[in-house]
């Protein structure tokens, strides 16, 4: 008891039509029987489908799958990967464990360059200015101190545009 239409919109196969909806092929099928409507072919026209889905398939035992079916988002993924592929080849993209190791020595080294500044200055801005030299070294070590462990302290999600 199939309903036969004359003039054919976006047309699907009952597979890709079952897919659109995220049911069996032979659920669609089953939906043929009871009215779904096809063309002489045997397609389904998608628009049409849909409406007549919605509207003789009760909420409770419809089951359609998002505007972008699982296929469609793995077919995305999928080129996603082969973009990022791509790009690794060209250079463009490194592995996170280098990304992560250099970000780490960087750090690293500006944190030991900051703890040395009192050291290396100290002597310096002492005789410039006839301040006590160990009195100007304590200060400076403990603000240059104080300075690293609040950006330490500081999460990095915050410092991070997304």
């Amino acid at each position: 008891m199939e309903t036969m239409l004359s003039e054919p919109d976006t047309v699907i196969k009952k597979s890709k039509f079952a897919q659109e909806l995220g049911v069996s092929r032979s659920r669609v099928t089953q939906l043929v029987e009871r009215g779904l409507p096809t063309t002489e072919d045997g397609l389904v026209p998608l628009e049409e489908g849909r409406r007549w889905y919605e509207q003789n398939i009760g909420p409770s035992r419809r089951k359609i799958a998002p505007a972008s079916s699982a296929r469609a988002e793995l077919d995305k993924l999928k080129a996603e990967r082969e973009r990022l592929k791509i790009a690794q080849i060209k250079g463009e993209l490194i592995p996170r464990d280098v990304a992560s190791r250099v970000v780490f020595e960087r750090a690293r080294m500006e944190r030991d360059s900051w703890t040395a500044f009192a050291s290396r200055v100290s002597a310096t801005i002492a005789m410039e200015t006839g301040a006590d030299q160990s009195k100007l070294f304590a200060a400076l070590d403990r603000e240059v101190r104080a300075q690293l462990q609040e950006l330490a302290d500081e999460p990095l999600d915050q410092t991070i545009d997304e």
